[in-house]
């Protein structure tokens, strides 16, 4: 991976889950450490059928190249341009350690 193409900055974000006074659940996503510069394409048409295929509208599926992080799961969701991206598969790319690919689709609701 040539860091000249990791352009854009990502922001991860863990949920958590608490609850008030009266028992009912409060939804907060917490920033998983600073930003990450990443790559963002477009994902391949493949892929976009794959995770839209029950969705009424067609979504914004959007491919993140990063450097290898551990700790970056579907459970996460991640924040680009402003816009909340959900996590839907995440490989890392060689089986090197070196590099991962994030499949995310943009405009999901907080749960």
């Amino acid at each position: 991976m040539r860091a000249g193409n990791l352009i854009h900055r990502i922001t991860l974000q863990k949920k958590s889950v608490t609850r008030n006074d009266v028992g009912d659940e409060i939804i907060t996503w917490v920033d998983q450490g600073t930003p990450l510069w990443a790559q963002a394409l477009p994902a391949t048409q493949q892929s976009k059928e794959l995770f839209t295929a029950d969705q009424p509208k067609a979504a914004a599926v959007v491919v993140f190249k990063i450097r290898y992080l551990s700790t970056v799961t579907s459970e996460l969701r991640l924040i680009w341009n402003g816009v909340v991206h959900e996590i839907l598969s995440v490989a890392d790319v060689k089986g090197e350690l070196t590099e991962m690919e994030i499949l995310a689709r943009a405009g999901v609701s907080n749960v």
